[in-house]
């Protein structure tokens, strides 16, 4: 058996490097804070600073962390599905890649500037893209089965 890839596929790819730049946005974000708020790097070692950090910096690092840790959770499952949906119905994928990017960007600058009310909104529709992917993926695989 074999899947053809068309050259619209290239456009899921796209996708899947933004996304993974966005994630690495995100890592960037927490570094920054790391640094402007005192946070001390986890490496073990059980020093305390001299200087500790506000609670508002600790909050502020909190949520860029949590954003972080979220985006890589995430990520694998999104490209695995953007991309397995891409090889049936990449134009279809690619729809759905442009609409998780913004939505997760909006999300993600939301949830570190603490407005957890707008982010709450969002994660739906970031579940609900995930969930369009499978389906997607499922529906052009199970042409593939039947009609092979």
């Amino acid at each position: 058996m074999s899947v053809a890839v068309g050259t619209d596929f290239g456009f899921c790819v796209m996708i899947a490097i933004g996304m993974a730049i966005q994630c690495e946005v995100a890592a960037m974000e927490v570094d920054v804070l790391r640094k402007q708020c005192n946070m001390p790097h986890p490496d073990g070692s059980g020093e305390q600073l001299e200087a500790q950090p506000s609670d508002e910096d600790r909050a502020k690092f909190n949520r860029a962390k949590y954003v972080h840790d979220s985006y890589r959770e995430h990520l694998p499952t999104a490209v695995l599905l953007l991309l397995l949906a891409g090889l049936f119905h990449p134009a279809k994928s690619t729809v759905v890649g442009m609409m998780y990017i913004p939505i997760h960007a909006v999300y993600n600058w939301f949830y570190t500037r603490g407005k957890l009310e707008i982010c709450m909104c969002c994660m739906p529709f970031i579940r609900g893209l995930l969930v369009a992917w499978g389906v997607i993926a499922l529906q052009g695989a199970t042409a593939l089965t039947i009609f092979a």
